[in-house]
């Protein structure tokens, strides 16, 4: 004997009046509350909320370009004092184009980490872009700008052989972000969902590039 899929209610209870009313209204017919989840009824904040809930880790890539370096890497090879039962350890020796590489990106890397933490820190605290004041509005432009020119500022770095491949995911990671705070500002100023819902998908795609730009340059540093 085959055995009856249950069938779904037709009727559900109003949350507010507790009326009986049909399962898909989203408005009750009783007393007219809004029956959506707090998301559809609020779009724009959700979709600003979303864009930094993720935002890029920047600290894996800093921590690589840190591991790989020398302190030591300007100066003659340094032999540590040896006994018969110890080999003499020389320190790696870190080129200057190596260096200024390695400087260039931890630099982009930090001013633009601080900036979309400061974007996604205040987004999160006043979400509602109707209650910002021009010093704050002008204040966000500029962090959106700050990321904007880290792609213009690595286009400029001139990377060394080994970090070559590295660069190509740092370059388009930073286009990406760069890309998605256009967008952004376009969503905010018009309120437009889907611009900001463009914005987040950029903003993924370049955490994505930037994912795989740490794990490159963890395995050549």
């Amino acid at each position: 004997m085959s055995k009856q899929m249950p069938t779904q209610p037709v009727q559900k209870t109003c949350r507010f009046c507790r009326s009986i009313i049909d399962r898909k209204a989203t408005r009750c017919p009783h007393c007219a509350s809004d029956l959506r989840t707090w998301p559809a009824r609020h779009p724009v904040i959700t979709a600003l909320l979303i864009i930094f809930v993720g935002l890029p880790f920047f600290g894996g890539i800093i921590s690589a370009l840190n591991s790989g370096s020398s302190p030591d890497s300007e100066t003659p090879d340094k032999k540590q004092t040896t006994t018969p039962y110890q080999q003499t350890r020389t320190e790696p020796k870190v080129s200057s184009e190596e260096k200024a590489y390695r400087d260039g990106v931890m630099k982009i890397s930090n001013d633009v980490s601080e900036s979309l933490g400061e974007l996604g820190g205040f987004v999160s605290e006043n979400p509602l872009p109707f209650l910002w004041t021009d010093e704050e509005v002008i204040k966000l432009a500029m962090h959106t700008v700050i990321i904007e020119g880290g792609y213009d500022e690595a286009q400029k770095l001139n990377p060394p052989e080994k970090f070559k491949d590295v660069h190509a995911s740092f370059i388009m990671a930073l286009d990406k972000f760069a890309q998605s705070m256009r967008i952004f500002r376009e969503g905010v100023d018009n309120l437009d969902v889907e611009k900001l819902e463009q914005a987040t998908a950029l903003m993924n795609e370049g955490s994505a590039y930037m994912n795989e730009a740490t794990a490159k340059m963890a395995a050549v540093s």
